[in-house]
């Protein structure tokens, strides 16, 4: 009925399946709790541009409607910010709340003609430093906005999008008007426009008929071709729109790198600057690079030449102005770029083929922001969410900032995973998320005097998780990611652990992965106190969160002792030993707990535990297993203890199999000295 075991331990594989259950080595430890919080602002003007004349007295922090002790505001402006932040308090604790710069790279209505241009110019770009904090997306703008790669620092997924912006059949509208266009991003000019001749800067090497037939045609293709640029430029102006759309859902300071050979637009101002402030509310800056580069036939040149026409005198001339209008506006698609981008604190570069100097500026954009520090009024650092505010004085002006942030110390200085935001928020709600079945369970060991073992167990069934085919590899991808809080009685994290697993299985192993489950355990260390478990599992391939909390803890353990009771799950063998700290690993042999109390019919039943006699007592220690089966008493036997082993002694005991639900009561005894504990499970009845 008693089996001795010695401990050791590491890593268990599924039979027939690669699923580990890994087990973490020492836990992580703390630093200082945070006592200044460092947080970017980036502050613009009605027109989208940068101010940088700010004042400390003009700022106001808010946390939770609370206002903050602002510390210091200092500018930090281009290559200075590209390196992490560092606190002004010198030495003082900080918690840096970085705003979240993101540059998107949006090709707009590419073709074969500037397609090398374009090529050149994203990777010139993404070869220039940019601070740890900003992060590049790859977008293709035609009939949609269609994201290419997620955002990243990686500069080498960041080209291979950008190649892939040209793959495939491009939606371009502009096709269907080739006829009236001379070049590449021009629009010829009607001739029928009074004092403005044909521009044959624009059109070079143009036929120009004088005759009543060419007179004919002209006017009819001036009909088409204002037919066509009023739906040519409504569709660039839905492109602007769903771009902003788009990317205003994003979090943290948007600058848009537009690379386009050219912008046509309705002729209406009040649409195009509705366009203008929805980027500004937004907080989306445009800066448009002309992908026609340095060519003969520039847009500009055309513009250049209309506007310095000279009108006639016929009864036509009082609408010439009229006509200059919305003959640039077609044939310089440079105008509304650079309305846009100067619109939105931006600039236009164009007519140029070398972009290493606007880039030089937008880089230096980008990474500029001011950086305020202050002291939260709150040092209770709990896991909850914070909204931040910031107010200035002067209201023409707007602040970019992180809206707030999770309260957390700082354990072990690793930046945050991207799923921890999600399991943050689920935890925040404070209320259980049941989106797919998990369970955890915190099992208290013995250490030493001072403080008592724990080792916290999880376990996810695969069956309620979402697999995505690979359909090349013939493989199915589950991936998980697992956040959970370690909470004193007050509410204050002492410690967490995180931890992201994905999953590849052959499409023939499926079928048996979905009937197990990942399972993972860490062994911590923590004083004698009340704790609570706060655990969030994303299931990262369907974006659905589950959460779950346990509480545990006890007083000190000093004397005589014995661990909580677990339920035995399966014992495999060990080839390696990987902490010799963690209970559940033993000389040969690991230990999985069984997390649930009803067993599978037919299964023989183990606990496992572990007895730490009192080296201070000469009494002989023994052990008593009582066991009690539906209420009744059905055992009760007292045996000697084995020896010690480094000062535990680890044990199984074996219960009932007979359906039913059993008690079993476990009391150390050594000398005056007793400790007890308790488990219940059931056996069902078979089906």
């Amino acid at each position: 009925m008693m089996r001795r075991f010695v401990l050791i331990g590491t890593f268990c594989l599924w039979p027939g399946v690669a699923l580990a259950q890994q087990s973490a080595g020492s836990p992580p430890t703390f630093r200082t709790t945070v006592s200044e919080v460092t947080l970017d602002l980036i502050v613009r003007d009605a027109h989208g541009r940068a101010v940088k004349n700010l004042q400390p007295s003009e700022v106001e922090v808010y946390e939770n409607g609370v206002k903050q002790q602002v510390r210091s505001l200092r500018l930090m402006a281009g290559r200075e910010a590209s390196s992490p932040g560092v606190s002004s308090g010198a030495s003082a604790p900080f918690l840096p709340l970085h705003a979240n710069n993101l540059v998107c790279l949006v090709f707009h209505d590419m073709n074969n003609g500037t397609r090398r241009f374009t090529l050149e110019a994203a990777r010139e770009f993404v070869a220039h430093p940019l601070s740890p904090n900003t992060y590049v997306g790859v977008f293709s703008l035609d009939s949609g906005m269609r994201p290419l790669v997620a955002f990243t620092n990686n500069r080498d997924k960041l080209m291979e999008a950008a190649k892939r912006a040209f793959v495939g059949r491009q939606v371009d509208f502009a096709s269907s008007v080739a006829v009236l266009s001379a070049g590449q991003g021009v629009v010829s000019v009607n001739s029928d426009l009074p004092g403005i001749g044909i521009n044959t800067l624009a059109v070079a090497g143009a036929d120009v008929a004088t005759g009543p037939a060419a007179d004919t045609m002209r006017g009819d293709l001036a009909q088409s071709r204002r037919q066509f640029i009023g739906i040519e430029g409504a569709r660039a102006m839905d492109q602007m729109n769903e771009m902003i759309r788009m990317l205003g859902q994003l979090p943290g300071r948007k600058t848009v790198l537009l690379l386009s050979p050219g912008l046509t637009t309705t002729g209406d101002p009040d649409k195009f600057k509705t366009i203008v402030d929805a980027a500004n509310r937004a907080a989306i800056s445009v800066y448009a690079i002309d992908t026609n580069g340095m060519a003969a036939n520039s847009p500009a040149l055309a513009a250049s030449s209309l506007m310095s026409a000279q009108p006639g005198t016929t009864m036509e001339d009082m609408h010439v102005d009229d006509y200059r209008y919305d003959a640039v506006r077609t044939s310089n698609p440079q105008a509304p770029l650079r309305a846009l981008a100067e619109g939105t604190g931006g600039f236009l570069a164009a007519n140029t083929n070398d972009l290493r100097k606007s880039f030089e500026r937008i880089v230096e954009d980008v990474n500029t922001h001011y950086e305020v520090t202050y002291h939260p009024t709150d040092d209770k650092f709990d896991g909850r969410y914070r909204r931040v505010e910031v107010r200035l004085a002067r209201t023409e002006l707007t602040a970019e900032t992180r809206h707030g942030y999770f309260a957390l110390p700082d354990v072990g200085g690793a930046a945050p995973a991207p799923y921890e935001a999600a399991a943050l928020t689920a935890l925040d709600s404070g209320s259980k998320s049941h989106a797919f079945e998990f369970h955890t369970a915190a099992y208290q060991f013995r250490s030493d005097d001072a403080a008592s073992q724990y080792v916290f167990a999880f376990e996810v069934p695969a069956f309620g998780l979402t697999a995505t085919p690979l359909a090349e590899q013939k493989k199915q991808r589950l991936h998980i990611g697992l956040l959970a809080l370690v909470k004193d009685a007050d509410g204050r994290v002492v410690d967490k652990i995180s931890q992201d697993f994905p999953f590849e299985f052959a499409d023939s192993q499926i079928a048996a992965v979905r009937t197990d489950a990942f399972r993972y355990h860490r062994t911590v260390e923590l004083p004698a106190g009340h704790y609570s478990l706060e655990t969030a599992v994303v299931d990262r391939e369907s974006n659905r969160t589950a959460t779950e909390s346990v509480e545990f803890g006890a007083g000190s353990t000093k004397g005589l002792a014995i661990s909580n009771l677990l339920l035995v799950r399966s014992i495999e063998a060990l080839k390696t030993r990987s902490d010799k700290s963690d209970p559940f690993e033993l000389e040969d042999k690991l230990v999985t707990p069984e997390l649930g109390a009803t067993l599978k019919t037919g299964v023989r039943p183990y606990v496992y535990f572990v007895v730490y006699p009192n080296k201070a007592n000469a009494g002989e220690p023994r052990l008593q297993v009582e066991v009690l089966g539906n209420g009744s008493p059905l055992k009760n036997e007292t045996s000697r203890l084995p020896p010690a082993n480094g000062g535990a002694v680890p044990m199984i005991v074996g219960g009932p199999a007979q359906p039913g639900t059993y008690e079993l009561r476990i009391t150390a005894i050594q000398g005056s000295e007793s400790v007890e504990r308790q488990l219940t499970y059931v056996i069902p009845q078979a089906p």
